[in-house]
């Protein structure tokens, strides 16, 4: 998709892969089976791929590189919003008109929005990059990519430390087993509460996220990925307190706080960078690779390997295993700032070095 994104009409792209993607959520209503949750959950995830390459490409070019990091702070809010409507619609509407309902009504949503997208024109950039680039091939395309890749060692920092800081996102999937196996709590208000922290701290996170990375940017040269790095020596010793007090500590819920203010400020400082050491060229194809790897460090490698740990605990008789997995993969989590930290300061030699148009 990030490939397509590069050479196709991307309004258009994007209005295609949403229609899918809501087609297929309106089909997870409809499940009567596993494999009729599995396949249209499959397909949401073609779908989503057109999303971030697409859009981001697009935005890139329609505001000046420093702005960049309150613009991604603006785009980043689509997911944590989502994830805290739909925590929200869970503990709320679907103990009144059941769980398929809120699938329809999501389905429906996104139907209405490709409606609005069929009315998005493509960038100009767009057709300047086109004459100068040819009809490239997928293949020559490919290797530019990698080419831009290793060229830039920021960009490569940034990818690997987005990689890692991943980690305990993936592992926060089971943060309701956490509030309701181990700490008592009811799981409809404790959805609802969770949805709302989510949707607040969310908006301000990205919002202030970003523009502190653009302020960093332009005052400093060093790369936004620094201001990763200091919120990180405030938020992980908050979240680690966190796991280990009672529910009645005060600490106890700045825990979801702190990781919704992580997320925002995450992905505002390193989308930007990767938009302003990617050409134009091949921009939609780097931030697809990005997105891949964010996808491997949170879905793939980050859930799958938390819930491993979560058995091997309970084989061993631990108490609390949801706990300690979860103070583990915010440990793991903190391992990212060397990477961060590299990518800021080699940030401004990759950029007067490649030029980025």
């Amino acid at each position: 998709m990030g490939a397509l994104a590069d050479r196709a009409h991307r309004p258009r792209l994007i209005a295609a892969g949403l229609l899918i993607w809501s087609a297929a959520t309106v089909s997870t209503g409809l499940a009567t089976s596993y494999v009729g949750l599995l396949v249209p959950r499959m397909i949401v995830g073609v779908g989503e791929a057109v999303l971030g390459p697409g859009a981001l490409s697009m935005l890139s070019e329609r505001f000046p590189a420093q702005r960049l990091g309150m613009m991604n702070g603006v785009f980043a809010l689509g997911a944590p919003v989502g994830i805290a409507l739909s925590l929200i619609a869970v503990g709320a509407i679907a103990p009144a008109f059941g769980w398929r309902t809120v699938f329809y009504g999501i389905g429906f949503l996104g139907i209405i929005a490709v409606i609005a997208l069929l009315f998005v024109r493509e960038s100009s950039t767009r057709a300047v990059v086109k004459r100068a680039s040819g009809a490239a091939g997928f293949s020559e395309q490919a290797s530019d990519v990698w080419n831009a890749l290793r060229s830039s060692p920021s960009m490569m920092a940034t990818m690997a430390g987005g990689f890692i800081a991943q980690l305990p996102f993936g592992a926060a999937t089971f943060e309701q087993l956490w509030f309701v196996g181990e700490r008592g709590l009811d799981r409809g208000p404790t959805a609802v509460k969770f949805g709302i922290i989510a949707l607040v701290v969310s908006v301000f996170g990205s919002l202030a996220g970003g523009a502190l990375a653009d302020v960093w940017r332009r005052r400093f040269g060093s790369g936004r990925t620094m201001i990763i790095v200091l919120s990180m020596t405030v938020f992980v010793p908050i979240a680690l307190a966190a796991r280990l007090v009672p529910v009645d500590h005060p600490v106890f819920w700045l825990g979801p706080i702190v990781l919704f203010l992580s997320i925002g400020i995450l992905f505002g400082s390193v989308l930007a960078t990767i938009q302003e050491l990617a050409t134009v060229r091949v921009r939609g194809s780097i931030i697809a690779v990005f997105i891949v790897a964010l996808t491997i460090g949170r879905d793939v490698v980050g859930t799958t390997s938390a819930g491993v740990l979560v058995d091997m605990l309970i084989a061993r008789g631990v108490e609390q295993p949801y706990t300690w997995m979860l103070f583990t993969f915010t440990c793991l989590g903190a391992l990212s700032a060397p990477f961060f930290l590299y990518a800021a300061f080699s940030f401004r030699r990759d950029v007067e070095r490649l030029a980025p148009t």
